[in-house]
C-alpha cells in the first residue's frame, strides 16, 4: 500500500519521492488520488499561513501564489489535459473531437479554457481567503479531495477511449466500488467534523459540493462517449475553479 501510495504521488505531483531506476506498477494507483489532493490542500494550507503576514490587503497575491503552487505541484498535469479538453470540445463533428485533443498545438479555445480556469481559481480564492480560519481550512482541503474523487468516478465508470495512452494504465483496475466506498468516506469525514466543530452547515455545504465533479465527469461522457487521460485532467481542473466559485459565492455570503 505504501509503495503504491508513493507511486500515485510522484505520479500526479512533481514531489521528489521516486527514483529513476525503480521498478514502477502504475496499476491501480488512481484510487489514492483523492488522498493526494488531501496531501496538495494540506500543502496549501501551510502556504497560506505562511503568507498570513500579507493580510490584510494581500489577499490577491496569497490567492496567486496558491494558484500557482498548485500548477508546481502537479507539473501542470490536470491543467494540459484540461485545455485539450477545451480544443476538443470545441469542434463540432464529434468523430474528430479526440483527434483534435490529441494534437500536441494549442488551439485558441483551450487558450480560453487554461484563462477561465485561471481567473475563476484566482478570483474566487481571494474571497475564500477572507474565510474565519476553520471554515477556510477545511474548503482547502475538500476541494483538491472531491476533485480527484471525480476523476476516479471517471475512470471506474465510463470507457476509456483510446487504445493506450497514460490514462489507459488506470482504465481497467478502478470498479465502482472502490468509487463508492471512497464516496463513503469522505461524507462520513465531512459529517464527523461537522459534529466536532458544531458546524452542521458547512459538512452539509462540502458532500453538496461533490456533486460538481460527479456532473462534470457524467457530461464530459456525453460528449464525447467515454474519457481519456486529457478528461481526467479537465474534471479535476474544472471542479476546484467550479467549487472554488460556488463556495465564493455561498459561503462568504454567510460569513
Amino acid at each position: 500500500m505504501l509503495v503504491k501510495l508513493r507511486t500515485a504521488l510522484g505520479f500526479y505531483t512533481c514531489l521528489p519521492v521516486l527514483s529513476h531506476t525503480e521498478s514502477l506498477d502504475f496499476q491501480g494507483i488512481a484510487l489514492y488520488a483523492p488522498w493526494i489532493g488531501l496531501l496538495l490542500g494540506l500543502i496549501f494550507i501551510s502556504i497560506d499561513g505562511g503568507l498570513a503576514w500579507l493580510s490584510p490587503q494581500g489577499f490577491a497575491v496569497r490567492s496567486l501564489v496558491l494558484m500557482l503552487s498548485s500548477i508546481w505541484l502537479t507539473g501542470g498535469l490536470h491543467l494540459d489535459g484540461a485545455i485539450d479538453t477545451g480544443d476538443g470540445l470545441a469542434v463540432s463533428a464529434p468523430e474528430r473531437r479526440l483527434e483534435v485533443m490529441a494534437d500536441s498545438r494549442t488551439g485558441a479555445f483551450g487558450v480560453m479554457t487554461l484563462v477561465c480556469i485561471l481567473l475563476i481559481k484566482l478570483v474566487a480564492w481571494t474571497e475564500l481567503l477572507h474565510l474565519p480560519a476553520l471554515r477556510k481550512i477545511w474548503l482547502m482541503v475538500n476541494i483538491p479531495v472531491w476533485a480527484r474523487w471525480g476523476q476516479l468516478h471517471a475512470i471506474g465508470t465510463f470507457p476509456y477511449l483510446k487504445a493506450e495512452g497514460k490514462g489507459k494504465i488506470h482504465a481497467s483496475t478502478i470498479d465502482q466500488g472502490q468509487v463508492w466506498l471512497t464516496a463513503t468516506i469522505l461524507i462520513g469525514l465531512n459529517l464527523g467534523i461537522s459534529y466536532l466543530v458544531h458546524d452542521g452547515q458547512m459538512g452539509l455545504f462540502l458532500n453538496f459540493m461533490g456533486l460538481m465533479p460527479l456532473a462534470l465527469s457524467t457530461w464530459l461522457y456525453h460528449k464525447l462517449g467515454g474519457h481519456t487521460g486529457d478528461t481526467y485532467g479537465a474534471i479535476v481542473e474544472w471542479s476546484e475553479a467550479l467549487m472554488a466559485l460556488l463556495s465564493a459565492l455561498y459561503l462568504v455570503h454567510q460569513s
